[in-house]
């Protein structure tokens, strides 16, 4: 049975579902656990993007061989993984000024 507010286990994509699963099995609280992976997943995002950004630079000299549709699928994938990151902020977060 799935905590309240929280997606049932077997919805959720296979290696989030892992970790939550192995997690639970020691014990952690489920909402920890979702705190937990969305901040990994924030992160691992915006080092992604961040990587983007930087052969986004490269990508004005002519000499770098970056395609457009590879940033795009950068981009992508770091959506694929926190798809609220791009706005900068997750739902349960509060904008900083």
């Amino acid at each position: 049975m799935s905590s309240a507010g929280f997606e049932p286990l077997e919805s959720l994509p296979p290696a989030r579902r892992k970790i939550a699963a192995a997690l639970l099995a020691q014990g952690t609280d489920r909402s920890d656990i979702e705190e937990m992976l969305a901040d990994y997943a924030h992160e691992l995002a915006e080092e992604i993007r961040e990587e983007r950004d930087h052969i986004r630079e490269e990508k004005k000299d002519p000499r770098v061989g970056i395609t457009q549709e590879a940033l795009d699928w950068m981009s992508y994938a770091a959506n694929l993984i926190d798809p609220q990151g791009h706005e900068g902020v997750r739902p349960d977060e509060e904008p900083t000024p």
